[in-house]
């Protein structure tokens, strides 16, 4: 018979990686009542709108915006992971008005695990079955049909799994989004990364014909700090237009490598005008000119938006100049254009 263990929580803090250093195998209680209106094993989790307000005062209840979260669990520490919950419903059931549903997170969504687990007035213990995940999350706990006044009934959850000592590498996303940035702009996302079982330190690294445009803020995590719950940065800052692809390389002696791709993309800010007239465009002689009406007002911004030059126009060519080669907005009139100054 297979012996259960409650799951380790990895939480740590350092300063380029955002962490809280804990004991390794720090156990996360198991959410229930001691007694009356004495609920245990609540630190750290997020209990929303799921009163203990009640007549017996020894459940959490469940209406149609209640929530029980976790804190953030590295799950790949152990294996044949189950989430018990000891549930019993409430009210006069209709529309199955007392399901139970279980989320996991993946950093950025919520992925049910399992079917709804429906209710009955005499309470029980159901579970969920998560195997074995080789991810960093939270699960939530939700009453998906309830209303305002007939729901659920949460009288304990626990989860429990058979402790791994396989070495592991995990993240808290199975896919990184797709980054967004103007010219001259960056954005930054953030990953978080633990380990199970590493004996060295994490190795982190960019890599792909693109991958001078992004940068992570750390290179690799401490041996000291593997095992725990990590956050780093990735920062995408683009030095040309388009659509930009990198590799992460996540790895650690014994483990498996994670290759995670990063994909971005970037175009030159719009200054929030919409081009109603054609301006005509001349080069020649490596000088550019535009064509205007007289006393029209040309403007010259840079890709990040900032105004450059204000200059009164002639009726017919207008020479453009800026010291500096690169990409520009030329507006003038009606008409935004992106030209290229090669002075």
């Amino acid at each position: 018979m297979k012996k259960y263990l409650t799951l380790a929580l990895l939480i740590c803090t350092c300063h380029s990686i955002f962490c809280v250093t804990t004991p390794l195998e720090l156990v996360i209680p198991k959410l229930s009542f001691l007694s009356r209106n004495t609920p245990s094993g609540t630190e750290n989790w997020a209990i929303l709108n799921a009163t203990t307000n009640n007549a017996s005062k020894d459940y959490w209840k469940m209406l149609s915006n209640s929530e029980l979260i976790s804190p953030t669990i590295n799950l790949a520490t152990h294996s044949d992971i189950v989430i018990a919950l000891s549930l019993q419903s409430f009210g006069t059931i209709s529309n199955h008005s007392d399901d139970i549903a279980v989320f996991l997170s993946n950093g950025n969504t919520w992925t049910q695990i399992g079917e709804n687990l429906h209710t009955t007035s005499t309470s029980g213990i159901q579970q969920v079955n998560l195997g074995s995940k080789n991810r960093v999350g939270k699960i939530r706990v939700v009453a998906p049909n309830a209303t305002n006044t007939v729901g659920a009934r949460v009288m304990s959850v626990e989860i429990k799994g058979i402790a791994s000592t396989t070495p592991a590498i995990s993240t808290n996303e199975d896919t990184i989004p797709v980054l967004l940035a103007n010219m001259g702009d960056s954005v930054v996302h953030k990953l978080t990364i633990a380990g199970a079982n590493l004996q060295q330190k994490i190795n982190i690294q960019l890599t792909g014909k693109d991958s001078s445009q992004f940068k992570v803020s750390v290179d690799s995590i401490s041996t000291l700090n593997a095992n725990m719950t990590n956050v780093i940065e990735i920062k995408f800052k683009p030095s040309s237009e388009g659509n930009k692809q990198a590799s992460l390389l996540i790895s650690s002696q014994g483990a498996s490598p994670m290759i995670k791709t990063i994909n971005a993309s970037t175009h030159i800010a719009t200054l929030n005008t919409t081009e109603v007239e054609t301006m005509e465009l001349l080069e020649e002689n490596g000088h550019l000119f535009f064509q205007a009406k007289e006393a029209e007002v040309a403007q010259l911004y840079g890709i990040n938006g900032q105004l450059l030059q204000t200059t009164k126009t002639t009726e017919g060519w207008n020479q453009i100049t800026w010291s500096v080669p690169g990409i520009y907005l030329l507006k003038c009139g009606k008409s935004t254009r992106k030209i290229l100054l090669k002075n």
